[in-house]
């Protein structure tokens, strides 16, 4: 039932695109979203960076501002809520903002459990450290400049 929420609030949260030019007339991200093109470290080959999700178990995307960063790690959190997030395992994403992560006095699964939390799923704190333990999550660190 809470991940059922966790879905819904991720689905209201990132299924519009917000533009400043057009306040009132948001774009549906599923109509617009271009997947990225990607390259390894050492190779020149492009690929898509969903593919890049499934084979590995941790990535970092690294580029210039406006390439779309963000915006894969909110389709992949819109994906997860469409039940269209097909990878092995089948882990829960979670988005969240390292600009959050300013008060030291909260461990990293308290910033986990207010990230769900501000996403519709409930008193999560126990959800978030038995799903830590479990390696069920996959943890979508935006911000990292």
């Amino acid at each position: 039932s809470a991940l059922r929420h966790y879905q819904q609030g991720l689905m209201n949260k990132y299924k519009d695109l917000k533009i400043a030019f057009r306040p009132n007339k948001p774009l549906d991200i599923r109509e617009v979203y271009v997947p990225l093109k990607v390259t390894g470290a050492k190779d020149a080959e492009q690929f898509d960076a969903k593919s890049a999700v499934n084979d590995y178990h941790r990535l970092m995307v690294k580029g210039p501002p406006g390439s779309g960063k963000s915006m894969l790690l909110k389709h992949l959190a819109l994906s997860y809520a469409l039940n269209k997030l097909d990878l092995p395992d089948n882990p829960i994403p979670v988005l969240l903002e390292l600009h959050r992560l300013s008060d030291a006095q909260k461990s990293i699964e308290q910033h986990l459990a207010e990230a769900f939390e501000r996403d519709d799923f409930p008193s999560s704190g126990d959800f978030v450290s038995q799903s830590l333990e479990q390696g069920t999550l996959m943890l979508l660190l935006d911000g990292l400049d």
